[in-house]
């Protein structure tokens, strides 16, 4: 099983990056069916679509040649969440009925609708108060299109979590005092915790002015446009740096994400880049640090976490050391939050005018330890996560071509 990765035509299309070519010999199930038909799907595959192929595969052109497709069909099932609304409402959507309202958060769009059972708090008191920069804790059906219909959602405003105020103040990056302190070992590193004031800062200025620029695109416009006293205004520096915890990127409270130059590295091209980056951001954007230590502390007795969990720094694909104590349920939680900021940096690609279809594939890359074949790597969760909102959220916007590993160059287009 795997997905499609570029769709071209209904007979030339790539999953997990072969190309598969189909015709006369070939036997399609449609998504839904429980029937083979002769010949290629009638219709055009979609972009992050499961499918079985079985085939002949052409030695030295990346090409399989399709004898059975088995298409699964994509779907969303009936979601709840919490998360930060980060584009301005669609305040008269299309083909809905009047008085509702269209949200734009967790990475879905959100149908508020009159029948929705809705609760207010603080100074919001209506749809009309909603704007991006508040927070909404909804439970919702999923429709055929990828919009959810709420039914039920509380609004609050965006204020500073217990604790919020502190941590962002005390954890911080300075690459200056950084460079001057040295590096910290790898095994001091896993006994006591990366030491953020201790991370050399990398010296090449050209990925670092890549980094920063392509990371200043990625912020939405809600974020810029609050004032600096707004206790909601993130100031998002990205830095690449010279890590010892891997490939993975991390967010700190203040808005500070470190990318370690080895990720910067593997991304063949600025949209792949811009897909770490823009999870980094949402990470940050969705508080889920802090989110994580108050759900860590509410499964302790007497609700008191344990040392490692009163600041939880988010690393994309690695294991959380504060979480690891916590068993299934410390997994579950990291799963939870992993998938939010998967979903959520989808969106902010798109305000970006980046190539959506880049999103998944640099997942992919970047748990992989030399160049292979996509078919070779492992399958990280959030390429599993981007692939599921493409074929359903995002189903109807994105038809990509999909490079192979190593095939275009760090500089390459958009």
């Amino acid at each position: 099983m795997g997905f499609v990765t570029r769709v071209a035509t209904t007979s030339d299309f790539d999953v997990n990056g072969v190309r598969i070519t189909c015709g006369p010999e070939t036997f399609s199930m449609e998504p839904g069916s429980q029937e083979y038909v002769s010949g290629c799907p009638a219709d055009r595959p979609v972009l992050g679509e499961s499918v079985r192929v079985f085939g002949r595969f052409i030695k030295g052109q990346n090409t399989l040649a399709a004898t059975k497709l088995d298409f699964k069909a994509p779907e969303l099932k009936d979601v709840s969440g919490s998360a930060v609304i980060d584009a301005a409402p669609d305040r008269r959507p299309l083909g809905a009925p009047a008085g509702s309202l269209m949200i734009r958060a967790d990475g879905y769009r959100i149908l508020i609708e009159r029948a929705t059972q809705t609760t207010w708090m603080g100074p919001i008191h209506s749809l009309g108060d909603i704007t991006a920069n508040t927070w909404v804790e909804y439970k919702a059906k999923a429709r055929s299109d990828g919009v959810l219909v709420a039914d039920s959602a509380t609004f609050f405003p965006n204020t500073l979590m217990p604790g919020e105020e502190k941590a962002r103040e005390k954890v911080q990056y300075d690459p200056t005092a950084a460079a001057v302190n040295g590096r910290q070992n790898a095994l001091e590193a896993g006994i006591v915790g990366v030491d953020f004031h201790r991370i050399p800062p990398w010296t090449d200025a050209a990925m670092q002015d890549r980094v920063k620029a392509i990371g200043k695109s990625l912020i939405p416009s809600w974020q810029t446009g609050l004032s600096a006293t707004d206790p909601a205004k993130i100031d998002f520096q990205f830095e690449a740096v010279n890590g010892n915890w891997g490939p993975y990127v991390i967010s700190l409270p203040d808005g500070v994400v470190l990318v370690p130059h080895q990720a910067v590295e593997r991304m063949q091209n600025d949209a792949q880049l811009a897909a770490l980056l823009a999870d980094g951001i949402a990470t940050v954007l969705e508080k889920q640090q802090y989110r994580m230590r108050n759900m860590l502390r509410a499964m302790t007795i007497g609700g008191v976490a344990s040392e490692a969990a009163t600041f939880i720094p988010v690393v994309n694909l690695a294991a959380y050391a504060g979480l690891v104590a916590f068993g299934a349920g410390g997994a579950s939680i990291q799963v939870k939050e992993m998938s939010q900021s998967t979903r959520v940096s989808l969106d902010l690609l798109q305000d970006a005018g980046y190539d959506l279809g880049q999103a998944p594939l640099a997942w992919w890359l970047l748990g992989a330890r030399k160049p292979k074949p996509f078919e070779d790597l492992p399958t990280p969760l959030q390429t599993v996560v981007a692939y599921h909102m493409l074929s359903t959220v995002w189903r109807a916007t994105t038809q990509t071509e999909t490079p192979a590993p190593g095939s275009v160059p760090a500089t390459a287009s958009r």
